[in-house]
């Protein structure tokens, strides 16, 4: 999710570079051609009318690009000042989310005794899964409990294996090897 922030704001910061730079290059490039056409106006005599006419309707011309140059870059900051506000708030909003999702997945209690109680509670609900895989018979490797499993299959596998060891240990499994690999079933 980082590297997906990191990658949205660097193309949406290119983005707004790129549009303020093809705005000033119109606003340089029509200040160019308007200067070119003032002082080619300045230049001409008194009987080139048609002349004249073209130069002063290409200074209008260029004086409107400038202006459109000017909007497109006051357009240009707005939409990135936009698009940054919204991806903040959203960016705000998903934090807030999975704060709270963390939060209710794992309370933080307020009394030592209190902690020991959630973890004996997480730890007779997972032993309580894997049992319930294994009323059946036959034996399965922690993988295969998992994936049997909806409630271990939201541990990492280093818990279900650490409750499996422990179930070991108490006698409530055993543990068989196959071929290398660790089986377990129930005693």
């Amino acid at each position: 999710m980082i590297q997906w922030r990191k990658t949205y704001l660097k193309t949406m910061e290119e983005e707004h570079t790129n549009s303020l730079r093809r705005a000033e290059e119109m606003t340089s490039e029509s200040k160019k051609k308007k200067e070119a056409a003032e002082k080619e106006l300045a230049g001409l005599g008194f009987m080139a009318f048609g002349r004249k006419k073209a130069s002063r309707q290409t200074i209008r011309d260029m004086e409107a690009a400038i202006g459109q140059a000017g909007r497109d870059r006051l357009l240009a900051e707005e939409k990135y000042a936009n698009a940054k506000e919204t991806f903040d708030a959203e960016m705000r909003k998903f934090e807030e989310t999975a704060r709270k999702e963390i939060e209710a997945a794992h309370p933080i209690p307020q009394d030592p005794r209190e902690a020991k109680r959630i973890q004996a509670e997480r730890q007779k609900e997972m032993e309580d899964a894997i049992l319930d895989c294994l009323r059946e018979g036959g034996s399965y490797t922690i993988s295969q409990l998992m994936a049997k499993s909806a409630v271990l299959e939201k541990k990492s596998h280093e818990q279900v294996s650490a409750a499996v060891g422990q179930m070991v240990r108490k006698g409530i499994l055993v543990r068989e090897e196959h071929a290398r690999k660790a089986y377990f079933r129930k005693a």
